[in-house]
């Protein structure tokens, strides 16, 4: 896939063998840049109430972080932020956790796996910019877990459809998506991978954005593995 369909929104650049061209197939050892994430304000009415809360993914590498924590992986955000993380051993979301702001950060730090979920919450009235930054992750991506439901996303930052482009293909798991495709209406309808390949979605193949998570339940295999190098 061209370097320039990669990332929405997002300025790249490589460093490592040689530069990434928009138009060619030069490899890199290192592709680095980022991705936004805007989260809706709410004016306090119930009826918008949800719209205030994104489900997300950390899709890029931070340096030599291989423990990815809210205080070391996102860092690039607004105070008045608010986030819900997963228990990736229980399962279940955490309290509301809050970013106070540089140097302090956020008040309590948590565990957030690249390709992981999690809540943002917006508590103004203004949309807020959250920006991702980092390295691509290539080669064997793996994104794997324990509990029956987990939130995930792909590994990779890349829009497109959640099997056909991104890679998803674990046959008989089920996905919620949250606000996704109508804004402010919460976890969508169940939608099951019944067969693999071609991809056969019992609602059809849901279109993700860069940065976005789902809710996956699957009771047998819990994986989201995929190879990936930028070309």
């Amino acid at each position: 896939m061209r370097t320039k369909t990669l990332l929405l929104a997002a300025a790249i650049s490589a460093a490592g063998i040689a530069a990434i061209q928009a138009q060619s197939n030069v490899y890199s050892l290192n592709v680095v840049g980022y991705y936004n994430i805007v989260v809706p304000g709410w004016n306090g009415t119930p009826a918008q109430n949800l719209q205030r809360y994104k489900l997300v993914t950390v899709q890029l590498k931070n340096g030599a972080v291989t423990n990815p924590t809210l205080n070391n992986t996102l860092t690039n955000v607004p105070t008045g932020m608010f986030a819900h993380v997963w228990n990736q051993t229980s399962g279940g979301w955490s309290g509301q956790l809050e970013y106070l702001g540089a140097p302090d950060g956020w008040d309590t730090d948590s565990a957030i796996p690249y390709g992981g979920g999690l809540f943002l919450k917006n508590g103004t009235a203004n949309p807020m910019t959250v920006t991702v930054v980092g390295e691509v992750m290539q080669g064997a991506n793996v994104n794997t877990w324990t509990t029956l439901y987990n939130p995930r996303g792909s590994q990779v930052p890349q829009a497109g459809l959640i099997t056909t482009d991104l890679g998803f293909n674990t046959v008989g798991a089920q996905i919620y998506s949250w606000n996704n495709p109508t804004p402010n209406s919460g976890w969508s309808t169940l939608n099951e991978l019944l067969g693999n390949p071609p991809a056969d979605w019992e609602n059809g193949e849901r279109t993700l954005a860069v940065g976005e998570a789902v809710m996956i339940k699957s009771a047998g295999a819990k994986q989201w593995n995929r190879n990936f190098t930028v070309q």
